[in-house]
């Protein structure tokens, strides 16, 4: 009997092109028996009942992400990571402040007692980094005309006036706090609060004409920013959100009155905010990995905040696709298993992400989503939409035994193998895993050492 393989040792290559290997499958394959175990028929851990591979090679490379549109974010992250993997890693957000009302005034004489800018944590917001190291945030007003109509990117660089405000110390993401104003009680959620210049509030209280509306008053005030004073970095991503309640700037004068200028007005208004992102990876194992894709590596190197990607290619999937010729097989599950290294946190600091996603790219590398996220059912029950709203079950890459992922692809794969017996053409391409910035928001990496990815496909003769 002939034997039969899919190159049962699994490999890890970096490089940036595709391997032209073929293999020469014979297409008595259903004929064989277990043989070995890496084929049989039997119900697997998943409860199916059909035949299992897990046994192709699997290459993959490290390489830089896209660039990303950060406007509108619910939450953004704002600090600095010194990464010896990894390098160094910023984040900042740049926001246009709204006015509360149309026509704001105020009193002829007006005594400014103290302005502050608050900034709610994100829910669900995780520090990462060195949490124990104090860090220093500044607050800039920047010279930018800032317009609702423009896509920000993460890339985007902004041109600032003056600092303005300034806070220093520990991120204290649970504690809650009270204050009071003329006899009632409001409670902050988990927040840092910025001492800001009363030159700044000064301004806006003189604006005139510009506090007619939310439009005019981007012509005062353009917008601001925030970033890690770099004097005083620390080591932390601080995951900030504009809750419109509690992120606002605060102008209290005459003893007892005050006015809130938000970043968002209930949901109706979002407001203008986005968030800005830069690496330097000196030269750190990243920096090595992403500028050698030609030259096998021991690891592959995945970071959000547009960093770096890990494109997976599966060089002998052809050959699967040929066996059911005259035959055709239905694909009961496909699934990438990922396996991150658990060595490299610095005991803790950088955390495996909670999630990694999995993007299907073309011919031309363009990352296109993979057609399990599109299952109807979920996509309309759930009355959202792509890419993180359906369930994990369907798409994968929820975080497991600590270190392990899970990306099925089992609807894009069935659509492959039906397009390969029409067609003859593998539409296959290869594929991406990313970590999500944005939910939660943060700057997280994972570290794939090399045999650590597989493909695992359970599939039976197609009825």
């Amino acid at each position: 009997m002939a034997t039969h393989n899919f190159m049962p040792t699994l490999s890890l290559r970096i490089t940036n092109r595709f391997s032209l290997v073929f293999l020469v499958v014979a297409l008595l394959f259903f004929s064989c028996k277990k043989g070995t175990g890496l084929i049989g028929i039997g119900t697997n851990s998943d409860g199916f009942s059909g035949q299992v591979i897990d046994t192709f090679t699997v290459n993959t490379y490290t390489v830089p992400d896209d660039t990303l549109r950060t406007g509108g974010w619910p939450a953004h992250p704002i600090g600095h990571l010194n990464d010896p993997l990894f390098g160094t890693t910023d984040a900042g957000m740049c926001f246009r402040l709204l006015l509360p009302k149309e026509n704001l005034t105020f009193p002829s004489h007006v005594k400014i007692d103290s302005v502050r800018l608050s900034m709610c944590y994100a829910t669900g917001t995780k520090l990462y980094g060195d949490t124990a190291m104090p860090q220093t945030l500044m607050v800039s007003e920047i010279s930018d005309q800032l317009y609702t109509d423009t896509a920000y990117l993460s890339t985007q660089k902004l041109n600032k006036i003056s600092k303005i405000g300034s806070w220093t110390g520990l991120h204290n993401i649970h504690d809650v706090s009270y204050f009071s104003i003329k006899g009632t009680t409001y409670v902050n959620l988990p927040q840092v609060r910025f001492n800001i210049d009363s030159n700044f509030a000064r301004k806006i209280i003189n604006g005139g004409n510009n506090l007619a509306t939310s439009a005019d008053f981007a012509n005062l005030v353009k917008g601001l920013y925030i970033e890690v004073d770099p004097n005083n970095p620390g080591n932390v991503i601080s995951f900030l959100t504009s809750y419109y309640q509690y992120s606002n700037l605060t102008i209290f004068y005459n003893d007892s009155e005050y006015v809130n200028f938000p970043l968002t007005i209930d949901g109706n208004n979002p407001g203008l905010h986005f968030s800005t992102f830069s690496h330097n990876y000196g030269s750190s194992s990243a920096y090595k990995a992403r500028s050698a894709p030609a030259q096998i590596m021991p690891q592959s190197f995945i970071q959000s905040t547009a960093g770096n990607k890990m494109r997976v290619e599966i060089p002998y999937l052809s050959n699967f696709m040929e066996m059911a010729k005259n035959k055709g097989l239905s694909i009961q599950k496909a699934e990438i298993l990922i396996e991150g290294d658990v060595t490299n946190t610095y005991n803790g600091l950088y955390p495996l992400p909670s999630q990694v996603l999995l993007f299907h790219h073309d011919s031309a590398l363009k990352e296109e989503a993979i057609l399990d996220r599109y299952d109807k059912y979920f996509y309309t029950s759930s009355n959202q939409g792509y890419p993180l709203s359906l369930p994990s079950a369907y798409f994968g890459g929820k975080q497991y035994d600590g270190n392990k992922y899970s990306l099925p692809f089992t609807r894009h794969l069935q659509n492959a193998l039906n397009n390969y017996l029409s067609t003859g053409t593998n539409n296959i391409h290869g594929f991406y895993v990313t970590i999500p910035t944005a939910i939660p928001v943060g700057s997280a990496r994972l570290i794939v050492p090399q045999g650590n990815v597989k493909l695992k496909i359970t599939y039976s003769p197609a009825p």
